[in-house]
Protein backbone atom coordinates (compact mmCIF):
# COMPACT_ATOMS: atom_id res chain seq x y z
CA UNK A 1 0.00 0.00 0.00
CA UNK A 2 1.50 3.18 -0.95
CA UNK A 3 2.43 5.76 1.91
CA UNK A 4 -0.41 8.79 2.78
CA UNK A 5 2.41 11.74 1.29
CA UNK A 6 2.31 9.73 -2.21
CA UNK A 7 -1.68 9.20 -2.17
CA UNK A 8 -1.95 13.00 -1.30
CA UNK A 9 0.37 13.96 -3.71
CA UNK A 10 -0.70 11.68 -6.40
CA UNK A 11 -5.15 12.96 -5.21
CA UNK A 12 -2.93 16.78 -5.35
CA UNK A 13 -2.34 16.07 -9.29
CA UNK A 14 -5.58 14.75 -10.32
CA UNK A 15 -7.23 18.04 -8.75
CA UNK A 16 -4.62 20.34 -10.24
CA UNK A 17 -5.32 18.61 -13.91
CA UNK A 18 -8.82 18.80 -13.47
CA UNK A 19 -8.92 22.55 -12.17
CA UNK A 20 -6.45 23.49 -15.23
CA UNK A 21 -8.15 21.55 -18.09
CA UNK A 22 -11.50 21.23 -17.39
CA UNK A 23 -12.35 25.19 -17.61
CA UNK A 24 -9.96 25.08 -20.79
CA UNK A 25 -12.12 22.22 -22.02
CA UNK A 26 -15.25 24.22 -21.09
CA UNK A 27 -14.48 27.51 -22.81
CA UNK A 28 -13.43 25.90 -26.14
CA UNK A 29 -16.94 24.15 -25.94
CA UNK A 30 -18.88 27.17 -25.28
CA UNK A 31 -16.75 29.38 -28.14
CA UNK A 32 -17.54 26.57 -30.67
CA UNK A 33 -21.40 27.08 -30.18
CA UNK A 34 -22.81 30.14 -32.41
CA UNK A 35 -26.24 31.16 -33.46
CA UNK A 36 -26.92 30.45 -36.94
CA UNK A 37 -26.55 32.85 -39.17
CA UNK A 38 -30.35 32.70 -40.94
CA UNK A 39 -30.01 35.53 -42.92
CA UNK A 40 -26.86 33.96 -45.13
CA UNK A 41 -29.37 31.61 -46.53
CA UNK A 42 -30.89 33.47 -49.86
CA UNK A 43 -31.69 30.67 -51.95
CA UNK A 44 -35.08 29.59 -52.48
CA UNK A 45 -36.40 26.68 -50.84
CA UNK A 46 -36.12 23.72 -53.24
CA UNK A 47 -39.17 22.82 -55.13
CA UNK A 48 -37.75 19.38 -56.15
CA UNK A 49 -40.45 16.00 -55.62
CA UNK A 50 -38.66 14.96 -52.19
CA UNK A 51 -39.25 18.65 -51.28
CA UNK A 52 -42.79 18.96 -52.42
CA UNK A 53 -43.10 15.29 -50.22
CA UNK A 54 -40.64 16.60 -47.01
CA UNK A 55 -43.03 20.03 -46.84
CA UNK A 56 -46.56 17.36 -46.67
CA UNK A 57 -44.85 15.27 -44.16
CA UNK A 58 -43.68 18.14 -41.61
CA UNK A 59 -47.27 19.61 -42.37
CA UNK A 60 -49.26 16.72 -41.42
CA UNK A 61 -46.78 16.38 -38.53
CA UNK A 62 -48.30 19.68 -37.08
CA UNK A 63 -51.58 19.41 -37.80
CA UNK A 64 -51.52 16.00 -36.00
CA UNK A 65 -49.33 17.63 -32.99
CA UNK A 66 -51.63 20.43 -32.50
CA UNK A 67 -54.84 18.23 -33.12
CA UNK A 68 -54.85 14.67 -32.08
CA UNK A 69 -51.52 14.23 -30.36
CA UNK A 70 -52.33 17.32 -27.78
CA UNK A 71 -55.76 16.70 -27.22
CA UNK A 72 -56.24 12.81 -27.63
CA UNK A 73 -52.79 11.06 -27.22
CA UNK A 74 -51.52 13.03 -24.51
CA UNK A 75 -54.67 15.04 -23.17
CA UNK A 76 -52.40 18.25 -22.72
CA UNK A 77 -55.59 20.49 -23.87
CA UNK A 78 -57.29 18.77 -19.86
CA UNK A 79 -54.62 19.82 -17.99
CA UNK A 80 -55.10 22.65 -16.04
CA UNK A 81 -51.77 23.58 -14.21
CA UNK A 82 -49.67 26.42 -15.44
CA UNK A 83 -46.56 23.91 -16.47
CA UNK A 84 -47.96 21.11 -18.79
CA UNK A 85 -46.99 17.54 -17.26
CA UNK A 86 -45.11 15.53 -19.34
CA UNK A 87 -46.06 12.38 -17.00
CA UNK A 88 -43.15 11.58 -15.77
CA UNK A 89 -39.35 12.91 -15.85
CA UNK A 90 -37.64 10.15 -17.33
CA UNK A 91 -36.74 10.35 -21.57
CA UNK A 92 -39.56 8.50 -22.27
CA UNK A 93 -42.08 11.03 -21.19
CA UNK A 94 -40.08 13.96 -22.43
CA UNK A 95 -39.00 12.66 -25.61
CA UNK A 96 -42.18 12.77 -27.47
CA UNK A 97 -43.19 16.54 -26.43
CA UNK A 98 -39.81 17.50 -27.21
CA UNK A 99 -39.70 15.79 -30.79
CA UNK A 100 -42.99 17.29 -31.04
CA UNK A 101 -41.59 20.65 -30.29
CA UNK A 102 -38.76 20.24 -32.39
CA UNK A 103 -40.83 19.90 -35.33
CA UNK A 104 -42.85 22.65 -35.24
CA UNK A 105 -40.02 25.00 -34.25
CA UNK A 106 -38.25 24.03 -37.64
CA UNK A 107 -41.44 24.69 -39.56
CA UNK A 108 -41.68 28.08 -37.86
CA UNK A 109 -38.40 28.94 -38.47
CA UNK A 110 -38.76 28.22 -41.77
CA UNK A 111 -41.83 30.15 -42.38
CA UNK A 112 -43.67 26.84 -43.48
CA UNK A 113 -46.33 26.78 -40.97
CA UNK A 114 -49.93 27.04 -41.76
CA UNK A 115 -52.41 27.88 -40.10
CA UNK A 116 -55.23 26.98 -42.36
CA UNK A 117 -54.76 23.41 -43.72
CA UNK A 118 -56.46 22.06 -46.41
CA UNK A 119 -59.32 20.01 -44.47
CA UNK A 120 -60.82 23.45 -43.57
CA UNK A 121 -59.37 23.49 -40.16
CA UNK A 122 -57.89 25.83 -38.61
CA UNK A 123 -54.43 25.52 -36.13
CA UNK A 124 -53.83 28.12 -33.90
CA UNK A 125 -50.68 27.77 -31.49
CA UNK A 126 -51.22 29.59 -28.58
CA UNK A 127 -48.59 30.38 -25.79
CA UNK A 128 -48.74 28.59 -22.61
CA UNK A 129 -46.44 29.45 -19.47
CA UNK A 130 -42.93 27.95 -19.73
CA UNK A 131 -42.89 24.08 -20.14
CA UNK A 132 -39.80 23.80 -18.20
CA UNK A 133 -39.90 23.01 -14.74
CA UNK A 134 -38.26 21.33 -11.79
Amino acid sequence: MKNTDEIGLIAGFFCACVLVLLPCALAQTLAAVVPIPWASFTAAYPSDANAVLQHGILKNTNKYAVTTWYHTARKFADQTEPYLNFGGIQETSIRPSAAQAVALATTLQLGLYDPEPQDGGRLTLKPRSSSIHH
